[in-house]
């Protein structure tokens, strides 16, 4: 009888594992078994907790980076009106005569600028611009009227660039304006921001920042 007979009759059984394999096999069923049993629902939460701490941190990251980037660019887009003098004491019938300016940052340049003064009327009242301390020719200069000026109490002053070429940067003198007292009462004089409008050259409008007001005071009141 040949081989292939005898396997027919008395077939041959599989080939049992080397130890290396049977070991490595039941180290793996051995470690399942123990993951399965010790992932309790108390280990879920730790897992999710530290997942959701990730994400709360990652989040946390990129707005601090986010606000710190909007910030800058706010400062960037940042001009201010300054006003001097700060303290002025007057007499009945004095004048007093107000240098507005505005700071541009770094090289950046503007098309029109709106600059917006109160002052109370009952005190003061606008008695002239001295137009000449622009000293550009190739700037559009215009006001609100004196008479309705000192009817309201406001005041305000367009300067506005006639041409590219003449764009506005860096420190802007505006026209300085000039008062008189018309009573030996206290008094004070500021910007107004809301009614005070910067534009870019690209169209955009500047967040405007004031300094303090202009403090006026009588003689009578020392």
């Amino acid at each position: 009888m040949d081989d292939k007979n005898l396997r027919k009759i008395y077939p041959f059984n599989p080939r049992n594992l080397e130890l290396q394999e049977f070991y490595k096999q039941k180290e793996e069923e051995n470690w399942a078994k123990t993951f399965s049993r010790k992932l309790t629902l108390k280990d879920l939460f730790f897992i999710l907790a530290i997942i959701v701490g990730s994400l709360l941190v990652m989040i946390s990251v990129v707005s601090l980076k986010t606000t710190g980037d909007l910030r800058s660019r706010a400062a960037e887009n940042m001009v201010n009106f300054y006003l001097y003098p700060k303290e002025i004491i007057l007499k009945n019938k004095e004048t007093v005569t107000f240098s507005p300016k505005l700071v541009i940052p770094g090289n950046k340049k503007i098309s029109s600028a709106v600059m917006a003064i109160q002052f109370d009327p009952q005190v003061i009242n606008l008695q002239r611009f001295h137009v000449t301390s622009i000293n550009d020719v190739q700037l559009k200069f215009q006001s609100t009227s004196i008479e309705k000026a000192n009817q309201v109490g406001l005041v305000k002053i367009l300067l506005e660039s006639k041409s590219d070429g003449s764009n506005l940067s860096g420190i802007i003198n505006f026209p300085q304006i000039q008062f008189i007292s018309i009573k030996e009462k206290p008094g004070i004089v500021s910007f107004v921001p809301s009614e005070s409008k910067v534009v870019y050259i690209n169209g955009s409008s500047a967040q405007i920042q004031t300094d303090q007001p202009s403090v006026i005071s009588s003689l009578g009141n020392q």
